[in-house]
C-alpha cells in the first residue's frame, strides 16, 4: 500500500496528476475507484462507501483509491467525530485490502491525522502559466511524509511535464463537478450496512 498527497494552490495540476496516476495504474489492470467521475473504466465510491469499507469482503486483488478534495471527508476540525472515527476503517484496512489511496487538496493544515499518518508522500503542485491563462508547464516535486509533520523531507526528485502532453489527461475525468462534503445525519451513522451496490462506468 502507497498513500500519495498531491498538494498545491487551485488550477496547479492536482487533480490531473492524480487522474494521470490513476489512468496509468487502470492500464496496469488495477482496479480503480474514484470519488469523482472518470472517463475510463472505474467504481464510483461514496463517503457510505468509505464508511463501510471493514465490512465489505475481503478482496486483496490490486486497486487504487482517488479522492478529490480530502480534506472535506478526512476534515481535521471534526477530529474525534464519529465520522473521523468511522473514516479510519478505510486508512486501516487499506494495506490489508491492497488499495493505494491518492488524494488531492489544498489545505494540508485540514487533513485529518488519521491520514496524514499514513501518507508515504507528497507531490507539490505548480503550474506556470501564460498571461492569458493558458497552462506552459507543470512541474512536480517529490517530498517524504506529510507537509506538516516532522518526516517531511525534500526528496530532490522534481519533474517538468509540458501543458501539451499533459492535455490528454484533461477528458480522463469530469474538471466540473463539485466535491460533496461529509454530512451525515446522526440516524445514518447507526444504520448498517448503508450501501452494498455501486455503479461501475
Amino acid at each position: 500500500m502507497t498513500v500519495t498527497f498531491f498538494y498545491g494552490k487551485p488550477r496547479s495540476g492536482k487533480t490531473l496528476h492524480l487522474t494521470m496516476n490513476m489512468f496509468h495504474d487502470h492500464k496496469n489492470h488495477r482496479k480503480i475507484y474514484s470519488n469523482y467521475e472518470l472517463f475510463f473504466p472505474y467504481t464510483r465510491y461514496d463517503i457510505y462507501d468509505m464508511l463501510n469499507i471493514a465490512n465489505m469482503e475481503m478482496d486483496i486483488s490490486p486497486k487504487t483509491l482517488g479522492i478529490q478534495e480530502a480534506s472535506k471527508w478526512f476534515d481535521a476540525r471534526r477530529s474525534g467525530s464519529k465520522e473521523n472515527v468511522a473514516l479510519t476503517s478505510l486508512t486501516g484496512q487499506s494495506g490489508k485490502r491492497e488499495i493505494d489511496i491518492l488524494y488531492d487538496d489544498q489545505f494540508a493544515s485540514r487533513i485529518d491525522k488519521g491520514l496524514r499518518d499514513i501518507t508515504d508522500q507528497t507531490i507539490v503542485c505548480h503550474c506556470e502559466y501564460n498571461t492569458d491563462k493558458t497552462p506552459i508547464f507543470f512541474q512536480y516535486l517529490l517530498f517524504n511524509g506529510f507537509p506538516t509533520e516532522p518526516n517531511f523531507r525534500y526528496t530532490g526528485k522534481q519533474y517538468t511535464l509540458p501543458a501539451f502532453f499533459m492535455s490528454q489527461f484533461y477528458s480522463l475525468y469530469n474538471t466540473r463537478e463539485p466535491t460533496k462534503a461529509l454530512i451525515m445525519r446522526k440516524e445514518e451513522m447507526k444504520e448498517e450496512p448503508i450501501k452494498k451496490g455501486k455503479r461501475v462506468y
